[in-house]
């Protein structure tokens, strides 16, 4: 039930049908927990939306390359982008 509700907030976004059956994708996986978490922080701020789907993406290149000096330097961004939203 959560997934479904979470596939509505993709879909009233600015992202692609394509992009939200990407990003529907990286949940598919996730326990009902985590998908109601994101749920909820998603319902409060959908603007965070496209930044999870260009972060998802960033995640799945960087994983293919196996390059450990990006995915410090995205773990970095991420940190910075949370914590600047938490001020």
């Amino acid at each position: 039930m959560s997934l479904i509700l979470l596939e509505q907030l993709f879909h009233k976004s600015l992202l692609s049908p394509e992009q939200q059956a990407e990003l529907r994708k990286w949940f598919q996986g996730a326990s009902d927990g985590q998908i109601k978490e994101a749920l909820e922080i998603l319902s409060r701020h959908p603007a965070w939306i496209p930044k999870l789907y260009k972060n998802v993406q960033q995640k799945g290149k960087i994983l293919a390359t196996q390059d450990a000096a990006a995915w410090q330097a995205l773990l970095a961004d991420e940190f910075s982008e949370i914590t600047s939203q938490d001020s």
